[in-house]
């Protein structure tokens, strides 16, 4: 014969821990859900970081060209002005 108190005792525990994991399961369904919006999160900062490094990567090219031809000006002058000064001689 079957002890009744004893089946209702270890009914009532796996009630008791069936709740428990139910618990446990919504906690773990919130940390997931916080996890993937955080990610999407990062996600969007990094592709947001890398088109900002492309823009940056532009105009450093275009400082460049400026500075060479900047350079190349300068070269320009200075060869006219020691022309100038040296034809006046």
């Amino acid at each position: 014969m079957v002890n009744v108190s004893s089946t209702d005792d270890l009914k009532s525990k796996a009630e008791q821990h069936f709740k428990e994991q139910e618990i446990q399961k919504s906690f773990l369904d919130s940390l997931i859900s916080t996890v993937c919006d955080k990610t999407e999160i990062i996600t969007g900062n990094s592709e947001l970081n890398n088109n900002s490094f492309i823009e940056m990567n532009e105009v450093f090219k275009e400082i460049a060209a400026a500075v060479l031809a900047q350079s190349n000006s300068t070269q320009d002058i200075y060869g006219s002005v020691k022309w100038i000064l040296a034809w006046k001689r």
